[in-house]
C-alpha cells in the first residue's frame, strides 16, 4: 500500500512546478532570444530546459537554493549546444519581445531606441551579451555566476566592460541626434 499522503504531496508539486513554469517561462524565452536564439529556437530550448528540470521537480526542491539559476544554467548549455551544432541563430527583432512582454504603452517613442539598444546588445561579445540579458531580468551577480560558469567578481567586472562599451556606442548616437 503506498502512502497516503503521497498524492497530496504529488498535486502540491505539480501547483508548485506551474507556478515556477508561469513566472519564468516568458522571461527565459527572452533572454535566449536576447542571446541570438530565433524565436522558434528560444521556445524549444525553454520547453527542454523546462521538461529537464521537472523530471527532477521533487528532488531538486529544497536541495537546489535557487532554481530560477538552475533552470538558466540548462538553458544557457541548451543554447550554446544548439549555437555550437550549427543550428541558427538570428538577431532579435523588437517585434519579437514585445510579444513576449506585452505591448508598449506608446510604441512610437521605444520602437528606435529599443531597436538601437537591441543591435548594440546583439553587438557584444557573446558572455557580455549574456550577462547583461540576465541582469536585465533582474539577475544578481551571485545568481548569474553559476548561470555563465564564473566567479561572481568576474561577472561584475564583464558587466562593467559591457556597459562601458554600450556607453561608447551610444555616444556617437546622442551627438547626431542632438540629445
Amino acid at each position: 500500500m503506498g502512502r497516503p499522503d503521497a498524492t497530496g504531496r504529488e498535486a502540491r508539486a505539480d501547483d508548485e512546478f506551474e507556478t515556477f513554469f508561469r513566472e519564468n517561462y516568458a522571461p527565459l524565452a527572452s533572454y535566449l532570444m536576447r542571446m541570438g536564439a530565433g524565436a522558434a529556437d528560444a521556445e524549444d530550448i525553454a520547453q527542454v530546459a523546462f521538461i529537464a528540470v521537472h523530471r527532477r521537480w521533487q528532488e531538486l526542491v529544497g536541495r537546489v537554493e535557487n532554481l530560477r539559476a538552475y533552470l538558466f544554467t540548462i538553458a544557457s548549455r541548451l543554447y550554446y549546444r544548439t549555437a555550437r551544432a550549427g543550428r541558427r541563430t538570428v538577431v532579435v527583432a523588437d517585434e519579437d519581445l514585445s510579444e513576449l512582454h506585452g505591448p508598449v504603452a506608446d510604441p512610437s517613442s521605444h520602437v528606435e531606441f529599443a531597436v538601437d539598444f537591441q543591435n548594440m546588445l546583439a553587438s557584444l561579445p557573446t558572455l557580455q551579451r549574456e550577462v547583461m540579458s540576465l541582469r536585465a531580468m533582474d539577475l544578481s551577480y551571485g545568481e548569474i555566476a553559476p548561470i555563465v560558469g564564473m566567479q561572481e567578481p568576474a561577472v561584475r567586472k564583464l558587466a562593467e566592460r559591457a556597459r562601458a562599451t554600450l556607453r561608447k556606442r551610444a555616444l556617437p548616437r546622442e551627438k547626431d541626434t542632438g540629445t
